[in-house]
């Protein structure tokens, strides 16, 4: 029998793929370098190895599995893939200037700006 832990809470991404009917979410918690894959008669299911967490999907034949209205609200694969460069710059921006922001003599808003 599965075990079943909560589901995960807050943010997540994904994409919808019309072409091949094919939805992939995967919640903030997703590390694809360390997640465990297991095929499941609708899909795979991703999980954190450390605490079995689960932290992405890919449903199959997900127009037949999920509502219309979720599947509206995924954006196509290329558009997925564009935001989550567009947000790991802005996070990677953000990050830099925390830890060089007092490296800076600013003395208004418009010298940060004008620096980033």
């Amino acid at each position: 029998m599965a075990t079943l832990s909560p589901p995960p809470t807050g943010r997540f991404s994904g994409h919808y793929d019309a072409d091949v009917d094919i939805a992939w979410i995967r919640f903030a918690s997703y590390d694809g370098a360390t997640a465990v894959s297991s095929e499941q008669s609708w899909g795979l299911e991703e999980r954190d190895p450390d605490t079995g967490q689960l932290v992405a999907v890919e449903i199959w034949r997900a127009s037949e599995r999920l509502p219309g209205a979720l599947l509206s609200l995924l954006p196509e694969p290329a558009a997925s893939e564009q935001a989550d460069d567009l947000t790991r710059r802005v996070d990677a921006s953000l990050e830099w200037l925390s830890e060089h922001y007092w490296d800076q003599a600013y003395w208004v808003e418009r010298d940060i700006v004008w620096t980033l």
